[in-house]
């Protein structure tokens, strides 16, 4: 297994972290959740290394990537990707795996550039919140803001991963720590942007091949509710893991073995 290398690069006007497995084999970019880091991905990194050179990164506003300043887009996001695989040299089809925002990420960079995007996998993925919990996320933000991460990650963090799915607890302690250490405005435009963005128009306009999973014990969005995205989807393939909300952090071998072999039947 190759080393992670770690990076930074200043693209589309914001500082990133990223993390490169050069192993010399076909390329997959993972993206992840709100609240995340490259971190998220580490131990499924470290497998799918065995078959795929691998890209994780921070995303705008997580980890140690420059913190956002007012308002950002699902449009931003998905730019700051692409102009991170131009910088590193990854112009041609990639595959991109994301989960929650992150998935919305991939899915609004492939809907854009479709050219760049051999397969694409969505886990849990979130493409907005419905108009009657609207207020209650823009309210979200605002105790963010004023109190800090901790607001929105204690009550909810049972619901994200489910303490009998804790078969490592320094695995879920460290994933929760890496959560409350975001900064707190970073968080609440993210919160922001989430309540005023809606992709489902981008679902019917996805060419590549798709692999969709939920979580059979994922509260934040259920199965029922990540069924109905997949069904948009055309051609997608849906399937429920036996994890959580933040599926490859909670499940790391499960979820690489799953990516794996849905990537390598896109050849």
């Amino acid at each position: 297994m190759s080393p992670a290398e770690i990076g930074y690069a200043d693209v589309n006007g914001v500082a990133l972290r990223y993390a490169v497995r050069r192993t010399g084999r076909p390329r997959l970019v993972l993206v992840h959740e709100m609240g995340g880091s490259l971190e998220s991905w580490d131990e499924a990194a470290d497998s799918l290394a065995a078959h795929w050179e691998i890209l994780s990164y921070d995303a705008r506003g997580a980890g140690l990537s420059e913190k956002i300043i007012g308002t950002v887009t699902i449009d931003d996001l998905a730019a700051d990707l692409l102009a991170l695989l131009d910088r590193i040299g990854w112009t041609g089809p990639v595959r991109a795996a994301g989960t929650a925002v992150g998935a919305a990420t991939a899915i609004r960079a492939a809907v854009r550039t479709p050219d760049r995007f051999r397969a694409l996998a969505a886990l849990s993925p979130a493409l907005g919140v419905p108009p009657d919990r609207r207020a209650a996320t823009y309210a979200t933000a605002e105790t963010i803001e004023r109190t800090g991460v901790r607001a929105a990650t204690d009550h909810r963090w049972d619901r994200a991963w489910p303490p009998h799915l804790r078969d490592d607890p320094a695995r879920a302690e460290a994933a929760r720590c890496r959560k409350l250490g975001h900064d707190p405005k970073s968080f609440a435009a993210l919160y922001r942007m989430v309540a005023e963005m809606n992709l489902a128009p981008d679902l019917a306009r996805l060419s590549c091949p798709t692999l969709v999973l939920a979580g059979r014990f994922d509260a934040t969005r259920p199965p029922e509710q990540v069924a109905a995205v997949a069904a948009a989807i055309p051609g997608a393939t849906y399937e429920v893991v036996d994890s959580g909300h933040v599926m490859q952090a909670i499940s790391p071998s499960i979820i690489a073995d799953r990516l794996d072999r849905f990537f390598a039947a896109t050849d």
